[in-house]
């Protein structure tokens, strides 16, 4: 109990504050140089994990964010792109253009995995 003769625990001004309650009497002896370590280690052991969490959970945040950014575009640009080849159609920009190309036909194997049958036949 505080207040109490030769009770364990006392009374520390400023440590007090710092912590919930009242303070082992050898944290009231401190000088100012080993509450700041003491304080160093505490900022060490819960603030500095903690500030690498939050760091990562924005970043993760930010990127997410920019992936449905690009999402948003390409699906708001897409009605114009599909518009444009229509509009141009007699340029006959088709897959037998690119086949003229050794390195495109040897690469249309890969290319075509996971495609309809009938297409790549």
């Amino acid at each position: 109990m505080i207040g109490e003769a030769g009770a364990p625990w006392q009374a520390c001004g400023a440590l007090d504050r710092l912590a919930f309650g009242p303070v082992p009497p050898t944290l009231c002896r401190l000088d100012l140089r080993e509450t700041r370590e003491i304080l160093s280690y505490v900022v060490t052991v819960i603030g500095l994990p903690r500030a690498i969490a939050v760091f990562v959970y924005e970043q993760r945040r930010e990127r997410q964010n920019e992936e449905e950014d690009i999402f948003q575009r390409l699906s708001d640009e897409y009605p114009e792109f599909l518009q444009l080849v229509l509009d141009n159609a007699y340029l006959h920009l088709l897959l037998r253009d690119g086949v003229r190309h050794a390195e495109f036909r040897d690469a249309l194997p890969q290319l075509l995995e996971g495609e309809d049958p009938e297409f790549t036949a």
